[in-house]
């Protein structure tokens, strides 16, 4: 069995297949890791999500902000039955029960949408981010909509309330980018880092995977949400998988983290 990485496919159906067919992979034994933003952006959306319903034995998702944007609108207009295919609301129940976050101890991986913040320990990604996966898996929408829709809690403190505390958790695991290196608060500002050097120094801005964490040294890091990071610049185990295949110039890759071998599809 050979475990693949993916990330932010955004809709691009025909470039996912082209690299499920390169790595000939395998739906007896293999299995693909998304983490992330399955959706929106690229021209198929929906034909992703029906595709990667079908092999979903296959696969494991972690869910990115564009994810979790879709679910909070699903939920908004639930009463409205905008969504009246059973076919298809089969696949929103599905994907409501995915992680926003997945520590494996076997593999010594982490796998999450865009990244982690400063002064969160193991303990509290696990008992946070289960608090939240159940609410999405009890179809306690109101309440979700309400943890998705406070955005004003930009920096952790374990004395914040409960609802704060899965605010938090909910937009920095799918958002964060940089932190304002006084104080922490993360930013979600978005540029390649080396041609903005000036402008970062000046805001007091580091990325998030520069700032110490008891929990990198003793994992590897693979996220997305950052096409235009220079990946260069990554830590040895850090591993941002997000190449733009949504954009113009932009590809698709997997990656085979026990090999370390990257596969590459340019957009179409």
């Amino acid at each position: 069995m050979t475990n693949y990485y993916i990330s932010d496919i955004h809709g691009c159906l025909y470039e996912l297949k082209s690299l499920l067919k390169k790595i000939k992979f395998n739906i007896y034994k293999d299995k693909l890791w998304i983490i992330g933003d399955l959706i929106f952006k690229g021209p198929e959306s929906i034909k992703i999500l029906l595709f990667l319903y079908n092999i979903k034995e296959n696969i494991k998702i972690i869910l990115g902000n564009h994810d979790l944007f879709f679910i909070k609108n699903y939920f908004t207009n639930i009463k409205k039955k905008i969504l009246i295919n059973k076919k298809f609301y089969t696949i929103i129940k599905w994907l409501i029960k995915q992680k926003i976050i997945i520590i494996n101890n076997k593999y010594k991986t982490i796998l999450v949408h865009a990244g982690i913040p400063p002064l969160l320990n193991y303990n509290n990604i696990i008992k946070y981010s289960n608090i939240l996966i159940n609410i999405l898996k009890k179809r306690k929408y109101k309440k979700f909509i309400k943890i998705y829709n406070n955005k004003n809690i930009l920096k952790w403190n374990n004395k914040l309330k409960l609802i704060n505390k899965l605010s938090f958790i909910l937009h920095t695991f799918t958002n964060i980018r940089y932190c304002y290196t006084n104080n922490y608060i993360y930013n979600n500002y978005n540029s390649k880092i080396e041609t903005n050097t000036k402008l970062l120094n000046k805001k007091k801005l580091i990325p998030w995977f520069f700032i110490k964490n008891k929990i990198f040294n003793k994992y590897n890091i693979l996220f997305g949400h950052w096409s235009l990071l220079n990946k260069k610049l990554l830590p040895k185990n850090f591993f941002c998988l997000d190449t733009g295949c949504c954009y113009n110039k932009g590809y698709l890759t997997i990656l085979d983290f026990k090999n370390k071998i990257f596969y590459k599809q340019k957009k179409k």
